[in-house]
């Protein structure tokens, strides 16, 4: 897990960053499923554990999200712009999702520096 989220954070490639924040997010989904399992033990402490890695996944999802939103807010801000609209609006979007994917991959960064390292 730490070696898949060293790679991502130092990717300079944009593509290739994505793709394996989505192996990150693949990689912490097994982590919480395996502590779901894990769960029937008891005083394994694994419930805990699952409930974090469900927080990483979804601080992962989210960012997905805006990525998915930002892309298609290019593609309307480039239509508009073509047909002499003005994209104040796409602008606005742009940057209000922009700065909800970096809260959110923080955040998602956050968890899994505490779950991998302690």
């Amino acid at each position: 897990m730490e070696q898949a989220r060293e790679a991502a954070a130092t990717e300079h490639d944009e593509a290739r960053r994505l793709h394996l924040l989505h192996d990150v997010r693949k990689k912490a989904k097994a982590a919480r499923y395996a502590h779901q399992v894990l769960d029937a033990v008891p005083d394994h402490g694994s419930r805990q554990m699952a409930s974090q890695w469900e927080k990483v996944t979804e601080s992962l999802g989210e960012f997905q999200d805006t990525v998915v939103v930002i892309a298609r807010l290019h593609e309307l801000a480039d239509a508009a712009a073509a047909a002499g609209e003005q994209t104040t609006t796409e602008d606005l979007l742009l940057k209000r999702e922009q700065a909800r994917g970096h809260v959110a991959l923080a955040r998602a960064t956050k968890q899994v520096d505490k779950l991998t390292r302690g």
